[in-house]
């Protein structure tokens, strides 16, 4: 890979009734996973329950959440919001840096 350059995967498909069943508890949603701040990038996964909406976007422990939809993940909260904003989307993208590679995961949201 060059240097800089951001690789994109083919999009992950995903069932509609799945993400919004996973989406539907709000408490549960902000405790399946916890992010620790890792300045400039963005949240670091230092733990995510299996099962979780997290787990199902293949989200490993250590990734760095970076931005959602173009959105710069700068708080864990903002994080949250952008993850619960997935139930009404069709297709998403979201930035990440496993180790020292940034990648794009896309998404594809189906009934």
């Amino acid at each position: 890979a060059t240097p800089g350059k951001v690789s994109v995967t083919a999009p992950l498909k995903l069932k509609r009734q799945v993400v919004e069943e996973k989406l539907d508890n709000l408490p549960a949603v902000l405790m399946e996973a916890r992010l620790e701040e890792r300045p400039p990038d963005g949240y670091e996964f230092a733990d995510i329950d299996s099962g979780s909406i997290y787990d199902l976007l293949g989200f490993k422990i250590g990734d760095v959440l970076m931005e959602i939809n173009g959105h710069k993940v700068d708080s864990s909260v903002k994080a949250a919001q952008l993850i619960l904003a997935l139930k009404t989307e069709s297709k998403f993208n979201v930035k990440i840096k496993r180790g020292t590679k940034v990648s794009t995961l896309a998404y594809r949201i189906e009934d």
